[in-house]
């Protein structure tokens, strides 16, 4: 796959304390990703620290994720592979939402309904979206994981992430701030190297910049 960018736009320039403001991230495929067939699962945290401007981000990334590779699918044929696209979310447990389609759209509906609770809990995640992918099938195998990097199952995140990393699978973090910010080095130790193509991270929520490529 092409490079990923990530841009965080928020709505207003100054917050006060205790305030709110609405939260856009967009994600964006170089159009390099072209010719090859892709699975693609996006795994996203929906515990209780994700609630609020968070989880409403890491949905509208895929939603603009997906809008990119469905105008990628209506150029001529032969010229894009196909994608299939699946989502996974977790909290205490990982529950699959939308299983792997070529109707990517799919996977934007079903995060839409998404709610937050409990605690964080990746390697639940990492597991069923390995399973998802079905790694007898043919083509790039790819995780997206949305996540603050926050979680009491480290040791158990580390071993699911190494697992899927030998599989074949090809994993991004991305790392969106909730209230006890990102942890860098979780997203590292998860994330296929090297790990400035496959992490993206969004920072505090008064920084409006580009993120990791």
């Amino acid at each position: 796959m092409g490079i990923i960018n990530a841009n965080k736009r928020v709505s207003e320039e100054r917050i006060e304390c205790g305030g709110t403001v609405k939260v856009t991230l967009s994600l964006a495929a170089c159009p390099c990703i072209g010719k090859e067939s892709h699975d693609i699962v996006f795994a996203i945290d929906r515990s209780a620290k994700m609630e609020g401007s968070a989880l409403e981000a890491a949905k509208k990334g895929i939603k603009a994720f997906i809008e990119t590779l469905e105008r990628e699918s209506a150029q001529p044929e032969g010229y894009a592979g196909e994608k299939r696209v699946g989502l996974v979310s977790f909290s205490d447990t990982a529950t699959v939402n939308s299983m792997l389609s070529p109707v990517v759209e799919q996977a934007a509906r079903a995060a839409e309904g998404l709610t937050a609770g409990g605690k964080s809990n990746p390697a639940e995640a990492i597991r069923a979206a390995v399973k998802l992918l079905d790694m007898k099938t043919p083509g790039e195998k790819m995780l997206f994981l949305i996540t603050d990097g926050q979680t009491p199952f480290r040791s158990q995140t580390d071993s699911a992430a190494a697992e899927a990393r030998q599989a074949g699978v090809t994993v991004y973090c991305i790392g969106i701030a909730a209230p006890d910010g990102v942890n860098r080095e979780a997203l590292r130790s998860w994330a296929s190297g090297p790990s400035d193509s496959h992490i993206i991270e969004i920072r505090e929520l008064g920084e409006a910049q580009t993120a990791f490529e």
